[in-house]
């Protein structure tokens, strides 16, 4: 999502900011998150139908889509095997989200660029560090394709992501639905209460959850709604496609906890709420090609 500048403060201060087959793709393999609640690996999400999403064009082919969002250890050992430095490091700073700030007080934008925000420590200096089982967070675009490059993957793109998210079910468009149960048990990681005044966490967090930590949809793929957004190989109006919702999104203020939700991310920006997974795809027949995701 789009967090637009203002005027810089001091150096050291804040900023403010607005089994698919042997034939799909190769490469090293993504670490397990074995030592994490939920399964590891990927899960096969199947063709579209001829009145599914995509029909018979490239992005309603079958593919195989990570059954959690890609994790700090998991992105941690993509980093001790080649050494990426991310787009916040590089920069030396990060967006967090930070309600109590006198500029969000002063101004209504909950973000402040953080010097020394990284995956590694997501909401700066001092704060813990991420929890090996967290989703990574803290990384824009070209950083979740070079993990997925390193991997032998991709992004998703949104109507891949968002084929997946459905779980195969696609007649109710609630958002409801998707985060809670019937009798309003939390099924994702969202904001329960007013945003931004009070969070009653009855979802068991006030943050970023561990991955695995909520039921899977039918796929068996877990945090398709809330925790974190996740970044898609789509973009629009040249800036990349997320979805899902995250932590943030309460019944006031985003709502956005369902498949069809979409937001513009700006890619130069990393954020303490921007995650993602990858997928492989079967190779299409000779003269045809995958989706760019554009």
């Amino acid at each position: 999502m789009k967090l637009p500048f203002a005027k810089a403060f001091a150096s050291g201060s804040a900023i403010v900011v607005t089994a698919l087959l042997a034939s799909l793709s190769s490469g090293p393999a993504t670490p397990p998150v074995s030592t994490c609640a939920g399964k590891p690996g990927q899960v096969h999400v199947p063709a579209a139908g001829p009145n599914g999403s995509g029909g018979s064009a490239p992005a309603g082919r079958a593919f195989l889509i990570d059954r959690t969002e890609v994790t700090v250890a998991q992105f941690e050992a993509f980093v001790k095997a080649t050494g990426y430095r991310t787009h916040a490091e590089r920069v030396g700073w990060s967006a967090v989200f930070h309600r109590r700030s006198d500029a969000a007080r002063l101004t209504g934008n909950w973000w402040v660029a953080v010097l020394g925000a990284d995956w590694r420590h997501p909401l700066g200096p001092g704060q813990p560090e991420a929890s090996r089982c967290e989703p990574v967070t803290q990384v824009t675009y070209d950083d979740a394709l070079a993990f997925a490059k390193w991997a032998g993957r991709d992004l998703p793109t949104d109507v891949e992501w968002e084929r997946a998210a459905t779980g195969g079910d696609s007649a109710s468009t609630s958002s409801l639905k998707w985060a809670y149960a019937v009798d309003g048990t939390p099924l994702a990681n969202t904001w329960q209460g007013l945003f931004p005044d009070f969070n009653t966490a009855e979802d068991g967090f006030a943050g970023v959850a561990p991955v695995g930590s909520f039921p899977p949809n039918r796929y068996g793929l877990y945090d398709m709604i809330g925790n974190v957004w996740e970044l898609t190989r789509s973009v629009a109006d040249g800036t990349p496609v997320l979805k899902g919702g995250s932590y943030l999104c309460s019944f006031n203020a985003c709502a956005n906890f369902r498949p069809s939700a979409a937001v513009p991310q700006e890619t130069e920006i990393a954020t303490s709420h921007v995650g993602f997974r990858t997928v492989r795809r079967e190779r299409l027949p000779h003269g045809q090609s995958q989706p760019s995701g554009d």
